[in-house]
């Protein structure tokens, strides 16, 4: 999926109030703010803060799925574990901020992050 620079922005200022406030702390208006964008424009692109949630794990989720072509490429199993830890510390540190969203979103019994993306 293609974004525009203004899909961006809106996208990591969604990115830092959510593991900052979590989902239900950060408002349109506090995403808009951050991102320096009219709350319409949020709207118009992602259609509701529940999209912009699910995108946003869209968006991200590339960056740290582990390639099966990688791993087949890989001796034996014990290596191919080490891979996997590189991959996911690697991951972890790089992206800091959504390991924070999805720890704060997967402790709140009231909604389960069930998009998708997210199951990826």
């Amino acid at each position: 999926m293609e974004f525009n620079e203004k899909q961006i922005d809106i996208l990591l200022a969604a990115e830092r109030l959510f593991a900052t406030k979590g989902f239900d702390g950060a408002s349109v208006r506090d995403i808009a703010q951050e991102a320096n964008v009219n709350v319409a424009m949020i709207n118009y692109y992602f259609g509701s803060k529940d999209k912009l949630l699910e995108t946003f794990f869209e968006w991200r989720v590339p960056d740290f799925m582990i390639n099966v072509d990688e791993l087949s490429l890989v001796g034996n199993a014990l290596d191919k574990v080490d891979v996997m830890v590189d991959r996911y510390v690697k991951s972890m540190n790089s992206h800091r901020k959504l390991y924070r969203v999805i720890a704060i979103e997967s402790t709140l019994k009231q909604r389960m992050l069930t998009s998708d993306a997210f199951k990826n």
